[in-house]
């Protein structure tokens, strides 16, 4: 409620990151996202949204881009992959963008459909034999030479 307008006065955008992990009773649980965004609504207000939380929270990922898309609320993204869920599994691994439950390509379609054209920031990546320091150099190439190669197939398609 204070930083809202604030925000709108100095033409900034306020990004909400969900908690991580999601867990239902943490402030800023994607559950909460929804009352959290309706409680000051503006156009200055959306989301960081992470596929891996959202994944590893139990969400349909690609119906929830197109949900919070719809609405105009995803300003950032942090694009990562995940095995397993805390509903259904009990937890999650964090793994390399090819290697989770998520079809990172669909992702793609989804934030497309949605109209977001913004950044795709990789995070949480894996340890790659050879990393041996804080930037993991090798993950991070691989990562992005990955996110390249799916860009390229997205602007391939045939318009919708």
């Amino acid at each position: 409620e204070r930083l809202v307008p604030i925000a709108e006065e100095h033409d900034i955008r306020l990004i909400l990151h969900p908690s991580d992990p999601p867990l239902p009773g943490e402030p800023f649980s994607p559950r909460r996202w929804s009352r959290i965004l309706d409680a000051v609504p503006s156009t200055h207000s959306g989301l960081l949204y992470d596929t891996g939380v959202r994944h590893e929270a139990g969400v349909d990922v690609e119906a929830d881009i197109a949900a919070f898309g719809r609405r105009g609320k995803i300003f950032h993204v942090h694009f990562r992959n995940v095995r397993g869920s805390i509903p259904t599994d009990g937890g999650y691994e964090e793994v390399a963008l090819d290697d989770g439950d998520l079809d990172m390509f669909r992702i793609l379609r989804a934030l497309k459909a949605a109209g977001y054209d913004g950044a795709l920031q990789v995070d949480h990546l894996p340890r790659i034999a050879g990393d041996n320091d804080a930037y993991q150099w090798r993950a991070t190439a691989y990562a992005v030479g990955y996110i390249r190669a799916l860009l390229t197939a997205l602007a391939a398609l045939p318009a919708d």
